[in-house]
């Protein structure tokens, strides 16, 4: 449309489209000439991957505490694979959005219900290292994607790349054991037992447990002492008593801010001043440093400081970004800085929601948790696009301001430090009290 013609109109163009391949070779958005007024199915794509892990996030956490950690982890794979290829071979717009939904579903909660197991087998002394430590892995692969990408320009030959080596991740299942805390809240102990011994035997310990070793009448007494019978946990657990209703409402919104920055910040990376590839590389190599600054700081600053400290850096940076948005170097830099205190804060918010929650909810937690992280995921690829378009300092206006209410209010949350996990309701209430 043109202002000095006002009778002219937007008319379909039916002969096809010539792309600039200058940068890529083919994108989704030249497959199936997803431009002018069908433009705006390119950002659905990453909308689709959230609102799957949406749902994944409402149903993965009580199948994971009702059939196990190891079951959860290796069916969820399973259905990622049917996803994936089923996204790398379709040919209509329609079927890739859908394989994209079902990796959303499960190739997030393949992560955080390994993540479960970690934190339910690792001791009080290095429960925030490993915590931290295996998103380094994470990290590294993030550095590796934009130099993969900038030999590898054509989409599907990218994808097939990052997608055909899932089949080896089934080999998983020859090393992965069971929860022996989950084994214990469904009353057996034994094969517990059995799994403590050989981890007790693959570190060299001469004694493993005691053969008279048993776990399940002092369970059976906490759940009584609560209930009078054995329940499973449910999603209003969380909310039932006025500390634990306090504490995850502040854990719920932290999850939500950090996800809005987190990739807000990452999946709009192409806005920022400069070489899309370098902007991703940097983006992910942030990452490295801060996630060891926040296992250094978890173990001896403490989680709550460590957490609502990162927060606040990453709201701030984002301000910071507002004057400066003309200037490349300074709103890249500050943009870089934001992402570094997210991605610390991010690590740090997982190990602190699974010491503040009880064994029975801890998949629980982390699921609801997850699904208001996806809730502000989903939006995050409009926020730096259709918003940046009305205003290009509303984007990190949103974040800073988000960023600094959620840090200040971890601030109130209890310091856990060096404390045992809870294993009921009623532990996790009384946790923190004066």
């Amino acid at each position: 449309m043109t202002a000095d013609i006002p009778e002219s109109k937007w008319v379909r163009c039916d002969s096809g489209w010539v792309y600039d391949q200058s940068e890529f070779i083919s994108t989704i958005g030249s497959k199936w000439d997803l431009v002018c007024g069908e433009s705006w199915k390119v950002e659905m794509i990453n909308t689709f991957y959230m609102s799957g892990w949406l749902i994944g996030c409402i149903i993965i956490g009580p199948i994971s505490d009702r059939f196990g950690r190891k079951k959860t982890v290796l069916g969820c794979h399973f259905v990622r694979c049917i996803g994936c290829y089923l996204s790398l071979y379709s040919p209509l717009y329609e079927l890739f959005a859908f394989g994209r939904v079902i990796m959303g579903i499960t190739s997030p909660n393949v992560t955080l219900t390994l993540y479960v197991i970690l934190s339910e087998i690792t001791s009080l002394e290095w429960r925030s290292t490993f915590g931290i430590s295996w998103n380094l892995l994470g990290s590294v692969g993030g550095m590796l994607i934009p130099w993969i990408a900038y030999f590898v320009r054509d989409y599907f030959n990218l994808m097939a790349i990052y997608m055909w080596p899932l089949l080896l991740y089934f080999a998983i299942v020859l090393f992965l054991d069971e929860s022996p805390r989950w084994l214990v809240s469904q009353g057996r102990e034994e094969e517990a037992i059995k799994i403590l011994n050989r981890i007790a035997k693959v570190n060299k310990v001469s004694e493993g447990l005691p053969e008279g070793s048993h776990f399940k009448e002092e369970q059976a007494k906490r759940e009584v002492r609560i209930t009078g019978t054995r329940t499973r946990g449910n999603y209003l657990d969380l909310f039932k008593t006025p500390n634990m209703r306090k504490r995850n409402l502040i854990v719920l919104f932290e999850w939500f801010t950090l996800s809005l920055i987190f990739y807000g910040l990452s999946l709009n990376t192409g806005r920022l001043p400069g070489s899309v590839y370098l902007n991703s590389f940097l983006m992910s190599a942030i990452e490295i440093p801060a996630n060891f600054t926040g296992m250094l700081l978890l173990r001896h600053l403490g989680r709550k400081w460590t957490t609502g400290g990162a927060t606040l850096m990453a709201g701030f940076s984002s301000l910071i970004c507002v004057p400066f948005l003309l200037d490349s170097n300074v709103a890249t830099a500050f943009s870089v800085l934001g992402k570094a205190g997210a991605t610390c804060a991010f690590a740090c918010i997982y190990v602190y929601t699974g010491e503040l929650n009880p064994t029975n909810i801890r998949s629980i937690a982390f699921g609801t948790a997850s699904m208001c992280a996806r809730m502000s995921g989903m939006a995050a690829p409009f926020v730096g696009g259709p918003l940046g378009d009305i205003w290009a300092g509303l984007p990190s206006l949103l974040f800073g301001i988000f960023g600094i209410v959620a840090g200040s209010l971890v601030l109130l949350l209890p310091e856990t430090l060096g404390q045992t996990l809870p294993e009921t309701v009623e532990e996790a209430e009384n946790f923190g009290k004066k």
